[in-house]
């Protein structure tokens, strides 16, 4: 008896192989969007994904996310990154993405079921067969938290809160007003594409994540923005940004921030302890003999600049007055060998290599309380 309810089950198998060969073959079974899918489907793909999430998104280190500026920064990475799937708060989704198969959740009614660690998962890793793509710049889950930071406020966002994040009207006027005449067009482009998180100056709107860009030299400018365009430098926030601009428009907004006067730090107060500060000091005039490392002051002077070359050289930045946590997280990112950048990025690869921890807080913390003079 056995045996004959074996075969039978072989037999059944076998059918059920040709069937599936003569279907997958024959491509009589739809795969247009406009179907949707089956319930039975839907099921199983949502079930298994969440499943899926749930499981890996296990042991995640969740950081704090009440950091000053961390939601404006998440806020303007999801519009220039998420909007166009997800839509923006109060407003109706977009109609391309209404039409996707599965169809892009909005989250503002969803979002409440996740955990911290949970979305940054998906955020970081996006979802296979959802068209949810995985984060650009795998290397940069710095970036990451911020967006996450913003979906956990998101349920209680309202239209005007958002729009407030990502599009600065009022800051963006006020601080532009003696600008718009001469630079319209660049004004505009700068108003549009940078003023969320670095202020229509570049002195900064969302924490202190986000470099100052004023006064800054336009020769790094221009090459950083060509190297975030290009690939070279890792950034899932910059990329999608600079990726839209020819060299010359690049050029031309690393000259506009360069000539903006640099402003009092306007995000968190830099703290100061004496002991670190000197440390600092002393690793940016002297360097360290023992660890074998050069001045940063070598290439990075502090307010030394001369036109007629015989200054630093220009296409390394001022660190001069950056934000600290700025500093601590490119050096962080150098010693990793996940930062990428210019031509010049291969050496402070190797010099971040030789630095600890306390070496890169002292010498973040010396930098961020430096003045910046003009040029």
């Amino acid at each position: 008896m056995w045996k004959r309810r074996l075969k039978d089950l072989v037999g059944l198998a076998a059918i059920a192989g040709i069937t599936g060969v003569i279907v997958l073959i024959s491509g009589i079974f739809p795969v247009r969007a406009s179907d949707g899918h089956w319930a039975i489907t839907k099921w199983f793909l949502d079930f298994a994904s969440n499943r899926s999430i749930q499981t890996h998104a296990t042991g995640i280190d969740v950081p704090n996310l009440d950091e000053t500026g961390l939601i404006r920064l998440g806020a303007a990475t999801f519009d220039t990154n998420c909007r166009w799937c997800h839509g923006i708060p109060d407003l109706p989704m977009p109609s391309p993405a209404s039409q996707m198969t599965p169809r892009p959740p909005n989250l503002k009614p969803v979002v409440t079921g996740w955990d911290d660690d949970e979305l940054f998962y998906i955020v970081k890793h996006g979802i296979k067969f959802a068209g949810m793509p995985a984060w650009a710049s795998p290397q940069r889950d710095d970036e990451v938290w911020p967006v996450v930071a913003f979906l956990k406020q998101l349920p209680n966002m309202s239209l005007a809160d958002y729009r407030e994040h990502v599009h600065p009207t009022r800051f963006a006027m006020q601080d532009s007003a003696d600008l718009s005449d001469k630079k319209g067009a660049i004004v505009n482009i700068v108003r549009e594409h940078c003023a969320a998180c670095h202020g229509i100056d570049g002195n900064g709107r969302a924490g202190d994540r986000v470099p100052k860009l004023s006064s800054q030299r336009k020769e790094y400018l221009a090459a950083t923005l060509v190297a975030y365009r290009d690939g070279q430098r890792f950034s899932g926030v910059m990329h999608p940004i600079t990726v839209n601009f020819t060299d010359e428009e690049l050029r031309s907004f690393a000259t506009h921030f360069s000539q903006q006067p640099r402003k009092p730090m306007i995000t968190t107060a830099v703290e100061q302890d004496s002991d670190i500060t000197d440390h600092g000091r002393r690793l940016a005039t002297d360097g360290d003999r023992e660890h074998k490392l050069a001045s940063c002051n070598d290439c990075h002077a502090v307010n030394v600049d001369d036109d007629e070359g015989s200054g630093p050289d220009r296409s390394y930045p001022r660190l001069a007055g950056q934000p600290k946590e700025y500093l601590r997280r490119q050096l962080q990112l150098f010693r990793e060998a996940n930062r990428g950048g210019s031509s010049n990025a291969s050496i402070m690869i190797k010099i971040a290599a030789k630095l600890n921890d306390d070496q890169i807080e002292a010498v973040s913390m010396f930098y961020a309380n430096e003045m910046i003079d003009p040029e």
